[in-house]
């Protein structure tokens, strides 16, 4: 680079001016020197700093980063990048940088050790990481050599298997308040993304230590101190009236993931809201393959690209298949044969298909495997279920889910099977996670092997990809409205029911889109304050998937471009197998155990409840602290949340029995489908006989009157219309409505009448009842 230089101040450690290098964008800084300094017992030595990433050469060292600037136009006025290339080959970031740069880093190599940096800055650092499985491993590595104290604090859910305790809320208090001194003197708060509103919200608390302690002291102070306030100040100890220092700076780690799993997890989304709370020069995301944000602020981070001066691809074997557990099955055996003293990896975030294939394997290979995925998860692979804690494969075949996609340190080598699925969401993998996933061997010699099995994309109804600046503008929209909810609420306090702001929340919880088939995804959300916003990452997560069903996973063609830009295709192979008798059982037998599972899971969350009851009336608090408990699976806090929306309006014993899943001819009566009809059942019966839309139905369906299916869709559609909700385009939506309103009783000759019966009997006597003067929110929430 040509960039004139300044004489630096070689002594100063403060953020350094963008203008060292001249640089108009002053989100991008670069310290370049032209001159040494000189250090006793050191010699001369220079500081390089790329936005706060600071690297020291001494003597004659070179710089070991070669840099570029990459301009969003001629003008030179505004940067889309900076470009870091190292210049020692297989070089770590902890090798060169003493510390870690703000904004977005790209890592474009997985590996490279930007968490190791991370946890060895000269920084109080907060770690955010994607899963709890991540977070711990990290954590182990601040443990002293006898496992007496550990550096780190880790704070997520308990880890079970390692009989290891998530800290308390003052143990956290105590860990961020401690002074420290000699070899290790900074901080390092290792921390999941779910449980990050924790450590925050013990930030705050400590922030307001001396208010406490004067209100405190004022309201135990005499008469006369109180009516002199002043006096009182002068006698109290000036470090307990003085807010306590704390310079801490965070780094969300492999951010990709919150932008693909967002739509999975809420929590992820607030980390985005905290971070941004953090000084622009006290914050950076990373991962090795951040894909572009919609979220406004994000846009505006700096980017840093990080990659070697000679990037190696590496080498791959493809296989297409029409059948995925058949072909990894096959596969294996191949693998077991060929080389039977060499462990595996098979990487495929479907505990369903990893059942079904164990299950296909020779009964002497199914000795061989162990299953790694998240402990929601653990009754679902019974026996099989390991953790990778120790960074050792327990069992010649290893199959992991998404919790160990990323960060995840195996510390030897090993064939790795990656399978992208799109038959779902959870299982299409784009060629940035399967690099991500490569990643995880950390022998200095890599993979023995890596095959990626995947099959086309192939849409049940044709769709078209959506801009996501649609989406961006429909959230905005519906930010806005969900917002003025609060305001119309004030403005109209004396005329409108108390519960008029709840429609805020059914805006949030309808507020969702599903495109390809993909299960609905929100596109609205409350932040950490309260108030609605565009769900960014959800929208990323949008995006990617359009981009991988309409272009990606179309083609031979497309999908090996894709791959070559980080793989040297080796093999290419397409095996095709139809499913046999053995296979057809296996999946059943699975999809049963599966539903048993969920029916444990949500038996054990009854019990909790009953046990709550037993000790006191069932409030919204305890409730949500029933909800807040880290337990290992979702279908327990589902149904607990499903409990406090409708519990004020059902007999308690009664609506347990009612949310209890049970097996049906057709599954299991548990899915959000199931639960929204069965909702809009239980509201409409909690209806006062003179609500106006009880009315409107009474007088559209009249008992005992004979309607087809056409008939039942157009009178729906009236009653939606005088109550400003979406029409239903087809007779299946209209009678899936009807449904949950009325009693039938079909006729079974050719003209395929339905006759009207009387209004559901839900069975239960309701505990209150909607008023008729209850506005439409309330009305909206049963479509």
């Amino acid at each position: 680079m040509n960039d004139d230089k300044v004489e630096p101040k070689l002594s100063s450690r403060e953020k350094i001016p963008a203008n060292t290098v001249k640089i108009e964008d002053p989100r991008y800084e670069i310290f370049y020197p032209n001159i040494s300094g000189y250090c006793d017992g050191i010699g001369y030595y220079r500081n390089y700093m790329y936005n706060g990433a600071l690297i020291d050469t001494f003597n004659d060292e070179k710089n070991p980063v070669r840099y570029e600037i990459i301009y969003h136009d001629d003008t030179h006025k505004r940067i889309d990048c900076m470009r870091l290339t190292l210049l020692y080959p297989r070089a770590k970031l902890g090798g060169i940088f003493t510390s870690l740069p703000y904004g977005i880093v790209k890592k474009s190599v997985p590996g490279i050790g930007a968490t190791t940096l991370a946890l060895n800055q000269p920084r109080d650092t907060i770690i955010v990481l994607p899963t709890k499985k991540l977070a711990y491993q990290k954590y182990l590595r601040g443990y002293n050599k006898e496992r007496t104290s550990n550096r780190f604090l880790y704070v997520g859910s308990d880890i079970p298997e390692e009989n290891f305790k998530s800290p308390t809320d003052e143990q956290i208090r105590s860990y961020i308040a401690e002074k420290r001194t000699g070899t290790f003197p900074y901080k390092k708060i290792l921390v999941v993304a779910d449980s990050l509103g924790r450590v925050m919200a013990q930030f705050k608390y400590i922030k307001e230590a001396p208010i406490r302690f004067w209100n405190k002291k004022l309201e135990e102070a005499p008469e006369e101190l109180k009516q002199n306030p002043m006096r009182l100040l002068l006698s109290l100890p000036a470090e307990k009236l003085c807010e306590p220092h704390m310079d801490w700076h965070i780094m969300v780690d492999e951010i990709d993931t919150f932008q693909s799993d967002g739509k999975f997890r809420e929590a992820m989304e607030n980390v985005i809201d905290y971070y941004l709370e953090f000084p622009p020069i006290k914050r950076c995301l990373v991962s090795a393959t951040i894909r572009p944000f919609t979220h406004p602020q994000l846009k505006e981070e700096p980017l840093l690209e990080i990659n070697y001066e000679h990037p190696k691809k590496r080498p791959v074997n493809v296989i297409r298949t029409n059948n995925m557990p058949r072909e990894v099955a096959d596969t294996l055996s191949r693998y077991r044969e060929r080389y039977p003293n060499d462990k595996i990896v098979v990487a495929y975030n479907s505990i369903r298909s990893i059942n079904t294939i164990i299950r296909l394997l020779p009964v002497e290979l199914q000795a061989d495997c162990s299953v790694a995925c998240s402990s929601q998860s653990q009754a679902m692979v019974g026996k099989y279920y390991r953790s990778l804690h120790s960074g050792k494969l327990a069992t010649p075949i290893t199959f992991i889910t998404s919790t160990y996609f990323v960060g995840v340190d195996i510390e030897e080598r090993f064939h790795l099977l990656t399978v992208s699925d799109p038959r779902r969401i959870q299982t299409l993998l784009s060629p940035e996670r399967m690099y991500q996933i490569s990643g995880r061997c950390r022998d200095e010699l890599g993979l023995l092997s890596e095959t990626i099995i995947y099959a086309f994309y192939k849409p049940k109804t044709p769709a078209e990809a959506i801009p996501l600046e649609e989406y961006e503008r429909k959230a905005e929209i519906l930010s806005q409205f969900a917002n003025s909810s609060e305001d119309i609420q004030k403005s109209c306090e004396n005329v409108l029911p108390a519960n008029f702001a709840d429609v805020k929340d059914a805006i949030v919880e309808r507020s969702k889109h599903s495109i390809f088939g993909s299960q609905p995804i929100s596109i609205i959300r409350r932040n950490i304050h309260g108030k609605v916003v565009p769900a960014y990452l959800n929208i990323d997560a949008l995006g990617e998937y359009q981009q991988l069903c309409t272009e990606t996973y179309t083609s031979k063609e497309r999908f090996f471009a894709t791959l070559r830009e980080t793989c040297q295709i080796c093999n290419t192979a397409y095996h095709s197998h139809k499913k046999n008798t053995e296979q057809i059982q296996i999946e059943e037998t699975d999809r049963e155990n599966r539903k048993n599972i969920i029916i444990q899971y949500v038996q054990s969350s009854i019990d909790e409840l009953l046990r709550a009851k037993s000790q006191g009336p069932i409030t919204d608090d305890v409730l949500d602290r029933m909800i807040r408990k880290p337990r290992d699976n979702r279908h327990g806090r589902t149904f607990l949340k499903r409990v406090k929306e409708l519990y004020p309006y059902v007999p308690l014993d009664k609506l347990i029995d009612i949310l209890t899943p049970r097996l049906t001819k057709s599954g299991i009566n548990w899915n959000a489908v199931w639960y929204r009809n069965l909702r809009r059942s239980i509201f409409f019966a909690c209806l006062a006989d003179d609500h106006p839309f009880r009315i409107l139905l009474r007088d559209y369906f009249p008992a005992g009157t004979r309607m087809t299916s056409d008939e039942i869709r157009e009178k729906m559609n009236a009653v939606l219309i005088n109550i400003q909700a979406r029409e239903l385009k087809s007779n299946r939506e209209a009678i899936k409505l009807y449904h949950c309103f009325f009693e039938e009783k079909r006729s079974h000759n050719k003209t395929n009448f339905r006759t009207v019966e009387a209004v559901r009997d839900m069975g239960f006597e309701p505990l209150q009842r909607i008023a008729a003067t209850t506005t439409v929110n309330r009305i909206l929430e049963l479509m």
